[in-house]
């Protein structure tokens, strides 16, 4: 469907409605059967959705209404599933790097020359008082939240 020329299709559906009809269901029975195997039975059943929704439709325009409210309840169904997703994702990994929740406005910056990350370089041994070699711990990575502003005002 790379070559869809939408002034050929409006033509055909102005000079001839039943040879545009025929076209479109071959258009769609071949798209059905590209469609990968787990996914045919969903495809097969939204179509008949749809054609039995254009078979009660009072108008063109009832049945494209019809058609509309299918499709945003798919989307629906696959926002629930994304959320779903991106939430057992968090949850698996929050215990590898912080997540920034949905709506914040704050960056972590990390500094490589920041002050803080050559304090924190410090040993840990001297901190007992003994009389043991210190040794050199790798630098813990410090992050400090700010405010995202642009222009003066803050992002929403």
């Amino acid at each position: 469907m790379a070559d869809f020329d939408f002034n050929e299709w409006a033509n055909l559906h102005a000079v001839d409605p039943e040879a545009f009809d025929a076209r479109k269901d071959a258009v769609l029975a071949q798209l059905v059967e590209r469609t990968a195997p787990e996914n045919r039975l969903g495809m097969e059943q939204a179509l008949f959705r749809i054609r039995m929704n254009q078979e009660r439709a009072k108008s063109p325009l009832q049945s494209a209404m019809q058609a509309n409210k299918l499709m945003w309840e798919s989307f629906g169904v696959l926002r629930q599933q994304l959320e779903q997703l991106t939430e057992a994702t968090a949850e698996s990994t929050a215990h590898q790097a912080p997540v920034l929740k949905r709506g914040s406005n704050r960056l972590r910056l990390i500094n490589p020359d920041s002050p803080e990350l050559a304090d924190s370089t410090t040993t840990m041994a001297g901190a007992a008082e003994s009389s043991v070699v210190e040794t050199q711990q790798p630098a813990v990575p410090s992050a400090k939240v700010l405010a995202f502003r642009a222009s003066n005002k803050p992002v929403h």
